[in-house]
């Protein structure tokens, strides 16, 4: 039985796969399994798939008969799983040989971890570095454009659930901590990854109410911003990739699920007020629905400022 079980949800990753599971199998921590789960690829993603698959008996490669939307395919890599610890990764990210060792080892040492993490180093197309500018506290593409902040080291270390589930509601931008190893008896706890842009952030809110987080002061985790990411589609755009065609407004699901995951944990009536709070705070904050409300080339329904689609 593997200690880490790394999940690879892919589509059309023949860009960037093959650097992706030449770091993973270079890990200074060799015992763990990567499970690719290809959601229907119609590139080479198979075929590089099967060749690492030959090559090393850690890979375990699957397909799906169809596209079920990136969140099912992400849950679909948990299912197929068998070690008690779980990282989700991504087909076009880059890792330290010591990343796993790291991560491991603090929550080794601290059972009431539930998630530990890396620094992230932000890449872009080519594996450079994106420029950090320090006075913004932000990253900047190749292409100039303003991205968001590092997450602060303290996120989702507070002693009091209530406390860490504002954490991640409130100071986080990206989700970045997700992309560390996560204890799979408490990632079993949640609901997963939901079928809604956004839904990251839930999954770690669901996260928090269960333990601590911790980051491992070392950058050992490059993130790859490019064209064919997320980041670069519009609202509408992300909705089709995380969940096909399902009906909803993501900012509504957010709500509605931070607020049934607050009443279904085990929490004192203070600490549920607090949480409940925290969540009515963040649907208030202008940004949550500018999307919604503001017509323009990322508006969820497709409104413009001259009034087309």
């Amino acid at each position: 039985m593997p200690i880490v079980s790394v999940g690879v949800p892919v589509y059309n990753g023949e860009k960037y796969l093959a650097a992706t599971l030449d770091t993973l199998l270079a890990q200074s921590l060799q015992d763990l399994e990567i499970v690719i789960s290809d959601n229907a690829s119609t590139d080479r993603t198979p075929e590089i798939c099967r060749r690492y698959q030959a090559r090393d008996d850690r890979v375990r490669y699957f397909r799906n008969a169809r596209n079920v939307g990136a969140a099912r395919n992400f849950n679909r890599c948990v299912e197929l799983a068998r070690a008690p610890l779980f990282h989700g990764g991504a087909c076009d990210d880059l890792y330290a040989p010591r990343f796993f060792e790291r991560c491991v080892d603090a929550l080794e040492r601290d059972p009431g971890m539930v998630l530990s993490y890396p620094r992230t180093r932000m890449i872009d197309e080519d594996g450079l570095p994106l420029t950090f500018d320090r006075e913004r506290n932000r990253w900047i593409d190749r292409y100039g454009e303003v991205l968001m902040s590092p997450p602060s080291a303290h996120i989702g270390t507070a002693a009091s659930s209530e406390r860490r589930f504002r954490e991640v509601l409130w100071p986080m931008g990206w989700s970045l901590p997700l992309c560390g190893v996560i204890r799979k008896a408490a990632l079993l706890e949640t609901a997963l990854y939901r079928n809604y842009y956004g839904a990251d952030k839930v999954l770690l809110a669901e996260l928090a109410l269960q333990g601590r987080f911790h980051q491992v002061p070392e950058e050992l985790f490059g993130k790859r911003v490019h064209r064919g990411g997320t980041h670069y589609k519009t609202t509408r755009e992300r909705a089709r990739h995380e969940g096909g065609e399902a009906a909803g407004v993501p900012q509504v699901k957010m709500v509605r699920d931070y607020t049934q995951m607050i009443l279904a944990a085990d929490l004192g009536a203070y600490q549920r007020l607090h949480c409940l709070v925290t969540v009515v705070g963040m649907a208030r904050r202008r940004e949550v629905w500018r999307r919604l409300v503001i017509p323009g080339p990322d508006n969820f329904w497709g409104l413009s400022f001259a009034g087309k689609s």
